[in-house]
């Protein structure tokens, strides 16, 4: 219910902004910023970050740009306007999903392969998380954290369902 309501009640009337709101994701995707270490931290997300941009290149024909640590990559403009299009192309019904996905991921990459249902909802989640799961592996688990992956996971879980019940209805 609460997606069918965010439908009618914001994507619906302010569709190009909601469209801007999650394109955006592309010029700051989770995936394009590495960690400068350590090494095996770096190395975790290489190997399970990487297939998922090469993925979002061969589909949308871009080329993502990829940096190590805080420092800002610019995307060419090419690249976010090919990703924006795509984001473009989503019917509303499917725009609210993606919009839960990729503010709580932090990757457009990622809305947009849950939104092609080439990835499932808790892997999207555990590839936003890979550094979150580092530090708890380091340092142990901060129950007031844990709580909050625990929402944020069933958001996903829960944008995931409302696509699914859309594709089962022809959507």
């Amino acid at each position: 219910m609460g997606f069918a309501s965010t439908v009618a009640d914001r994507v619906a009337p302010q569709r190009d902004h909601v469209v801007d709101e999650i394109a955006a994701y592309g010029g700051s995707d989770l995936l394009c910023f590495l960690a400068e270490g350590p090494e095996s931290l770096v190395d975790r997300q290489q190997a399970r970050w990487t297939p998922w941009r090469l993925w979002a290149e061969e589909r949308f024909h871009v080329t993502l740009a990829v940096t190590s640590g805080i420092m800002p990559v610019r995307q060419d403009d090419e690249t976010l306007a090919t990703l924006k299009a795509a984001v473009g192309s989503i019917d509303d019904w499917h725009l609210a999903p993606m919009h839960t996905v990729t503010t709580i991921t932090g990757s457009l990459v990622l809305g947009l392969a849950m939104q092609a249902r080439a990835i499932a909802a808790d892997e999207a989640f555990d590839l936003s998380q890979i550094d979150e799961a580092y530090q708890v592996e380091q340092w142990g688990q901060d129950r007031e954290a844990e709580q909050r992956r625990r929402q944020l996971r069933e958001e996903v879980r829960g944008a995931a369902r409302f696509a699914d019940l859309l594709s089962d209805q022809g959507g």
